[in-house]
């Protein structure tokens, strides 16, 4: 029986070499092509966006407390991933900035659907919720691991950074944050589309972000930060126009940021 069973693994492996070797071509390029464009950073990094149009774009049809969790949970990614440095296109730059587009996105849209107040809300809380998180990080790594405990070094490569770049960015994210509502309102006074008034706002409050962050809150950890900067906002503005452009035509003839 168990001969058998080996036998039938060993016949269905075969068939499987000559299945792919008459729907591939024999060759090595693009059996390596095949085999590592799951990993380009560049599709993933689009793929990420598309995510997070989907989301965004989804929840937008329910009530308001599912943007502000999503304005919430990108706020969390952020600060996880803000020191991972990948490359995209041959630019440096952070990995958390599509979360930060998508937080402006969901808080234009609170703002867009459900009036201001709800826009500020948000923003308060997200402060809030931040400098809860360096609480509970400045408690969390001062615990004592046990003898057995194999994460609490990794922890803490992760998360010894956190309180400064939480702490520094705190106030630019208010100031910035704030300035983006202030010029989604400006935006708003003329007819544009929802995703137009979206790019402007984003363009204007990310630019002053991704300035003052990398001058106040980064560590000097990144190679080269004149370029991490310039590359991070051209990112940052590809990221805006590309999830912008998943809300074309979006609630014409609705607009509510007068509530």
């Amino acid at each position: 029986m168990k001969q058998s069973f080996q036998s039938l693994v060993e016949n269905s492996y075969l068939l499987g070499q000559k299945i792919y070797a008459k729907i591939l071509p024999d060759n090595l390029f693009f059996t390596t092509f095949c085999m590592q464009i799951a990993y380009l950073n560049e599709l993933l990094f689009f793929l990420e966006i598309v995510f997070v149009v989907v989301v965004a774009r989804i929840i937008s049809n329910f009530e308001k407390g599912y943007l502000k969790a999503f304005v919430l949970l990108q706020g969390l990614l952020a600060n996880l991933f803000v020191l991972k440095e990948i490359s995209i296109f041959g630019l440096n730059v952070c990995s958390g900035d599509i979360f930060v587009v998508g937080i402006l996105l969901s808080l234009n849209l609170l703002e867009y659907r459900f009036g201001k107040k709800h826009a500020q809300s948000a923003i308060n809380t997200l402060i809030f919720s931040q400098l809860a998180f360096i609480v509970f990080v400045w408690f969390h790594l001062r615990f004592l691991p046990t003898n057995n405990d194999l994460f609490h070094f990794h922890y803490q490569k992760i998360l010894e950074f956190s309180p400064r770049l939480v702490l520094a960015g705190l106030s630019i994210s208010f100031l910035t944050l704030n300035l983006d509502r202030a010029m989604f309102r400006f935006f708003s006074r003329f007819e544009l589309d929802f995703a137009l008034k979206n790019i402007f706002a984003s363009s204007i409050s990310q630019f002053f972000d991704t300035l003052l962050f990398a001058t106040f809150a980064l560590p000097p950890v990144f190679s080269d930060m004149i370029s991490l900067v310039l590359f991070s906002y051209l990112v940052k503005l590809a990221c805006i126009l590309l999830i912008s452009t998943g809300f074309i035509g979006f609630g014409q003839g609705e607009d509510s940021v007068s509530k």
